[in-house]
């Protein structure tokens, strides 16, 4: 088998990711941004390409989502982001930063929507 596994995706301590990841479960993304909600992680793009049977559901198991619509209008760019649909994004807050996942039908992001890439 090629490819990053679970149990190595979660060492990664990179901050931005992108790369191909079939073998990446829904469990390990959601052990990161459950990091990421104790402030253990800090993630500014993490977009994982070919993943397969991930849903929003499975990654956002255990995590307290803000509904997307209320989301918008407490992030800084929410107009932006108004063209997502809440079908395959959520927002979550921590306290003190925001964090936007999208999950498509074969990748998933995990976005800092203040970030910028400069």
């Amino acid at each position: 088998m090629n490819g990053v596994m679970d149990n190595q995706l979660v060492l990664f301590r990179a901050c931005d990711i992108i790369m191909p990841a079939p073998n990446v479960t829904a469990k390990a993304i959601n052990w990161m941004i459950l990091e990421w909600f104790e402030r253990k992680r800090e993630i500014n793009c993490i977009h994982l390409k070919q993943i397969h049977n991930v849903t929003k559901m499975d990654i956002l198991g255990n995590v307290e989502v803000v509904p997307w619509q209320k989301f918008l209008t407490i992030i800084q760019n929410g107009v932006w982001w108004s063209g997502w649909s809440s079908e395959n994004c959520a927002g979550l807050y921590n306290g003190i930063n925001f964090l936007i996942v999208i999950v498509d039908v074969d990748s998933c992001q995990l976005i800092d929507p203040h970030y910028r890439d400069e």
